[in-house]
């Protein structure tokens, strides 16, 4: 399991920016109507107003998101989406407040670093734009976005993050715990070369395709190199890493690809392969028997997990505190109980739960 702290917490909070610095994949996906720009608000955050208008993009920012990942919010799931995303557009008001309020801030070079950042993700300038007018967010609206978001950040990573520390006698405590969790399967880490051919393609396609991949066969039975020749002729995104396909286990690839990838010895490459996606070579670099994770392997990612979960755990009694000091005022009608039980399973935005750091 892999723990990146940059922004772990306040981007779960900024859904806007967080789906701008995904690039225009994710901005085209969007079909949804624009947020109605509404008047008013709809909480007062010790005397700071959070509009209607940023609330309605937040939630359509939300919304878009599940949808694009092939889970649209249901009609009776909109109102307590609603409730959590409010909440953690408070949680962020006060954090940001209690930021400013010992100090911490950040430069405009800063902020303009990392909006260049977010553009870089965008082949043009239109690109850029027609994403952020498809949330409504304006640029100057976007840079006090991510102001607030990496003051936030400075401020958690100082206050709770560099504070926590896990020994490693913890660590082990957790891997003895849970040696379930460190089971790792049988394990091959391949690179192919893809010549793709589509599943409804005529025979004089798939015969052109058979050529190609028989042509770059012969040259790598000549000593050519395999990565050297998928970065120049794979039809498969792992080109541009040679053809690597990293670990994986048994169930993770298509069972034509996967049979002979289990078969074949390291070092050795395969005959052409047909899957739906067309014509592969095979190369198999390594082997990892059944067995569990040793603890010198996995102790890092126990100890970033096990940091994870104790920097969270703070950060919520934090908030707790802040929120029972603070001066709140909500105008958004509450979910109602028959719409927390109509979904039997509760859209919660900004929650993730916890998972245990699992074998690699």
């Amino acid at each position: 399991m892999h723990v990146q702290w940059k922004r772990s917490y306040w981007a779960l909070v900024l859904f806007l920016v967080a789906a701008l610095a995904a690039g225009p994949v994710m901005a085209a996906k969007s079909k949804a109507p624009a947020a109605p720009k509404t008047p008013g608000k709809v909480a007062v955050v010790n005397g700071a107003v959070i509009t209607q208008k940023d609330f309605d993009r937040e939630v359509k920012a939300v919304t878009d998101r599940f949808a694009s990942m092939g889970q649209p919010a249901k009609p009776e799931q909109m109102a307590e989406l609603k409730e959590a995303v409010l909440n953690k557009m408070i949680e962020t008001k006060l954090l940001f407040q209690k930021a400013q309020e010992e100090g911490f801030s950040v430069t405009d070079d800063a902020v303009a670093k990392e909006f260049a950042g977010i553009k870089a993700k965008f082949k043009t300038e239109d690109q850029l734009k027609q994403a952020m007018a498809s949330t409504g967010l304006s640029e100057p609206e976007l840079k006090s976005q991510l102001k607030q978001g990496m003051t936030i950040e400075k401020f958690l990573e100082q206050k709770f993050v560099e504070k926590v520390q896990v020994s490693d006698q913890d660590a082990k405590k957790f891997y003895d715990q849970n040696k379930e969790e460190f089971k790792q399967p049988e394990m091959v880490r391949a690179r192919h070369i893809l010549i793709s051919v589509a599943p409804n393609a005529d025979e004089k396609t798939k015969k052109a395709a058979r050529e190609k991949i028989e042509a770059i066969k012969k040259q790598l039975a000549a000593g050519a190199d395999f990565a050297t020749l998928a970065k120049e002729n794979s039809q498969c995104p792992s080109s541009a890493k040679g053809g690597d396909l990293g670990f994986f286990a048994r169930g993770q690839m298509v069972p034509a690809f996967e049979k002979v990838a289990f078969a074949l010895q390291p070092g050795k490459v395969s005959d052409v392969v047909e899957t739906q996606f067309g014509y592969h070579l095979i190369k198999v670099e390594e082997k990892k028997p059944e067995g569990t994770v040793p603890f010198e392997e996995a102790k890092d990612r126990i100890a970033q997990f096990l940091k994870k979960e104790q920097v969270n755990d703070q950060i919520k009694t934090y908030l707790a505190e802040l929120k029972s000091k603070a001066k709140i005022e909500t105008f958004l009608p509450a979910a109602k109980p028959a719409d927390k039980q109509a979904g039997k399973q509760p859209v919660k935005p900004a929650e993730k739960t916890a998972a245990k750091p699992a074998a690699k």
